[in-house]
């Protein structure tokens, strides 16, 4: 078989395996870098704890405390300051900041006025000062919404909530990485939101345009020289890509790729 040209181009420089829990049935949930401290990476696990790795070695760093006591379903590091990291579990509810050096939680996010959310992702804005994070569906008073709720990172409580962007549960959220009030959101529901959160509390010019996948999204993010494009991976793993800000309304000018 003929050597893939693309492949050619690659070696692998380094390799390294770590074991979560000895002994246990534990499994890495999800693995984030750190884009000020590209030496570290975080994993969360099935056994609902957090753990810093050494990116080069694979060992462990440090374990912060044990607060999520279910599924943790988003970690995320801080982009200018290299000691923070975001989290969040979906049963519990819990969306927690962390100060890494230490282990603890440094603040703790509620959705105000007693209500529960099921978080089932979450992102931090470039410029560090605004958390985003997505729901699976909830109950409320009047309805079954997937909300996409926003905080100001010293409030407790939101800044905004977002109830009619998905019909379903909310999989992905994702920042703009330079235009901080700039984010997308992807859902279960086969949609693709392009928000600016600076056009709130009128919820019904957030949403600057919506992409159709026709299929359960599972992972989304910006890219390029000016985070221009968009894409996308389903959980069928179809494949998008999108201009993330299309001149206009039509499908030809919003995909650039679907496979």
């Amino acid at each position: 078989m003929a050597a893939d040209p693309l492949m050619s181009k690659y070696t692998l420089k380094r390799t390294a395996a770590f074991n979560l829990n000895a002994g246990d049935q534990t499994y890495v949930f999800d693995l984030v870098s750190s884009e000020c401290s590209p030496e570290i990476i975080a994993a969360s696990a099935s056994n609902h704890v957090i753990k810093i790795y050494d990116r080069n070695t694979l060992t462990l760093k440090s374990q912060l405390k044990k607060e999520h006591r279910c599924r943790i379903t988003g970690i995320q590091f801080a982009h200018t300051n290299p000691n923070l990291l975001l989290s969040c579990s979906d049963d519990d509810g819990k969306i927690c900041m962390w100060d890494i050096r230490t282990g603890d939680v440094v603040q703790r996010y509620s959705v105000g006025n007693g209500g529960q959310i099921a978080p089932s992702c979450c992102d931090i804005n470039c410029s560090d000062q605004v958390i985003c994070v997505g729901s699976n569906l909830v109950n409320n008073v009047d309805d079954k919404d997937a909300i996409v709720a926003l905080w100001d990172v010293r409030a407790t409580e939101p800044s905004a909530v977002i109830t009619e962007a998905h019909s379903d549960d909310v999989t992905e959220v994702r920042f703009h990485p330079a235009r901080g009030n700039v984010f997308a959101t992807g859902s279960t529901d086969g949609l693709v939101n392009i928000c600016d959160m600076a056009q709130l509390p009128d919820e019904d010019e957030v949403i600057l345009h919506t992409l159709n996948s026709d299929s359960s999204m599972a992972r989304l993010g910006f890219f390029g020289p000016e985070g221009e494009y968009l894409y996308g991976l389903t959980h069928v793993e179809s494949y998008f890509i999108w201009h993330a800000f299309p001149q206009d309304d039509s499908e030809d000018s919003e995909v650039i790729v679907s496979v």
